[in-house]
């Protein structure tokens, strides 16, 4: 699979964005502008934005206590496509939800390639693979400059199909279970059939504790349920005797209001100072919702990012003996991003009389989004942590069709602690494996 990465970036140098050296944007020709560090701040706080708002929308929206997990990237990726064959308000509110008010139009492609580049370094580290792909039926006038861009920028592989038969369908889901190792399956059901394109990113992540649990020590142990009740989940433990414990090369963050944990991802002989990939843990002392509700805002994740500590220096205390556990669990979760994005403010796009994504194709009129999916799948055990997500955006005529224990439900995140990014998160009510 060819490796296409992306990372927020935190140490760039001004960028250049001439006329010379730049593919041409079909809606943004970028001016003989630089690039500067706070357009590049602005954008890493978009994304931050933008991540914890989806989530927290899809949280409001769906089921309560269920497990929710999705890659706030891959759906930034996709719609980041969408947006450079959008125009007007269109285009003003695929930009809105995704925090780029402040991110000049020439600035935010350019960003998201050195994004890409930025990422290759990670590979000693985990393994991060990010394929993006544009489908499109054989008869519908796709304009070459959209094709181009999203080539030039996100490294999409350009099809060409039948997107009228069932065999189509198949072909693509096809492709997202390649890119993302089998994770991912059926993605698209024949429902699809007759869009005129897809827009498609898929993100397939790998990544071993850089220190890993002892299988053996894994046994069931009770989970506590808000409700009160309780419930048996195979558990990892660590007993913290040793100094090489892994529990003791984490690091730590607690407060009255919660507890959390930086388990750190890679290679420890091969460890790259200032280069970790970690899943932080956070358990609210209260109920889950109300503290992503109110909680998991930039300001506080910023905080909280600075705030960790090792071991030493969280429990003084118990320099020799430290219990720490945290249940393995593996899900998978699948949600229709349309709702939840017409609740953050992007409609037009999904509604045929006023769509306009004239920059997609000259016969634009009464071309819509019929369909926003995201698909996403995650395994935690002894050994690391293998996930994967894929984000489908269809565009179509006509009308749309209808101690230290992790031992009660717990908010998680995979971030990049480099530039920021934050390539998952999720929520775990019921960790079973």
């Amino acid at each position: 699979m060819k490796k296409f990465m992306f990372l927020l970036i935190g140490f760039l140098v001004l960028l250049s964005c001439t006329k010379d050296d730049d593919p041409i944007s079909p809606n943004d020709p970028p001016p003989d502008e630089i690039i500067t560090a706070q357009n590049i701040f602005d954008f890493r706080n978009a994304n931050l934005n933008f991540s914890h708002k989806i989530f927290k929308e899809i949280v409001d929206q769906d089921t309560a206590d269920q497990n929710i997990m999705i890659s706030p990237i891959s759906i930034s990726i996709a719609l980041s496509m969408l947006n450079n064959g959008a125009a007007n308000n269109t285009k003003d509110e695929i930009k809105t939800v995704l925090e780029y008010q402040n991110v000049p139009d020439y600035c935010i492609n350019k960003l998201f390639l050195q994004l890409a580049q930025k990422l290759d370094s990670l590979n000693t580290i985990i393994e991060l693979d990010l394929a993006n792909s544009a489908w499109f039926d054989n008869d519908f006038p796709v304009k070459q400059t959209f094709i181009d861009v999203n080539k030039a920028y996100f490294d999409a592989e350009i099809r060409n199909l039948d997107l009228k038969i069932n065999a189509s369908i198949d072909t693509i889901n096809a492709w997202v279970s390649n890119k993302t190792d089998g994770k991912i399956e059926d993605v698209l059901d024949y429902s699809a059939v007759g869009a005129e394109f897809f827009l498609i990113n898929a993100i397939n992540f790998q990544g071993f504790w850089k220190f890993p649990f002892d299988a053996d020590e894994t046994e069931n142990s009770v989970f506590h349920n808000e409700d009160g009740t309780n419930q048996s989940v195979l558990t990892m433990h660590d007993n913290g005797i040793s100094d090489d414990a892994p529990s003791k090369k984490f690091e730590y963050f607690i407060t009255d209001s919660l507890r959390a944990v930086k388990m750190p991802y890679g290679d420890p002989v091969l460890r790259e100072t200032g280069k970790d990939v970690s899943m932080y843990v956070f358990v609210p002392t209260g109920d889950l919702k109300p503290f992503i509700e109110t909680e998991l805002t930039t300001e506080n994740w910023n905080s909280w990012m600075g705030s960790f500590v090792p071991f030493a220096d969280a429990f003084p205390a118990y320099e020799f003996e430290f219990y720490f556990s945290m249940p393995k669990f593996k899900f998978g979760f699948d949600s229709n991003l349309i709702p939840i994005l017409q609740a953050l403010g992007m409609t037009d796009a999904f509604i045929e009389s006023i769509a306009d994504f004239s920059f997609i194709t000259d016969a634009w009129e009464g071309l819509f989004i019929f369909l926003a999916k995201h698909k996403s799948y995650i395994d935690v055990n002894e050994e690391g942590t293998s996930a994967a997500a894929v984000t489908v955006i269809g565009g179509s005529y006509g009308t749309p069709p209808p101690e230290f224990e992790i031992d009660k439900p717990f908010f998680f995140a995979i971030r990049d602690d480099l530039t920021g990014t934050i390539l998952f998160m999720g929520q775990v009510y019921d960790p079973q494996y």
